[in-house]
């Protein structure tokens, strides 16, 4: 499977070289491969932690979920404070032009 996407990949290239200049094609190559990079790392991260049985490191991953989660909404009350804080500013700003 992979090797097909490979071909295919590499047809599309050829068509895209006829329109795409030699320096933007070297910038898409570079993109690519970056992203094949990362694609595998994050790979290789995920089967690792999936290996992963024990208890204690289930504990803790679920622990830090819920602390992001946590962090997450604390965020979005702390936006909607400093809207509210901006309004009031505002509508004071406009009474005292009056």
């Amino acid at each position: 499977m992979y090797k097909e996407t490979e071909k295919q990949l590499s047809q599309g290239e050829k068509l895209d070289e006829n329109v795409i200049g030699a320096e933007e094609m070297e910038k898409r190559q570079d993109q690519i491969a970056k992203m094949r990079s990362l694609l595998f790392y994050h790979e290789l991260r995920a089967k690792r932690i999936k290996k992963i049985k024990s208890k204690a490191f289930r504990k803790h991953l679920k622990k830090a979920q819920s602390k992001s989660a946590e962090n997450e909404e604390q965020d979005e009350e702390m936006l909607q404070e400093e809207r509210e804080k901006r309004e009031l500013e505002r509508i004071n700003a406009r009474m005292s032009l009056r």
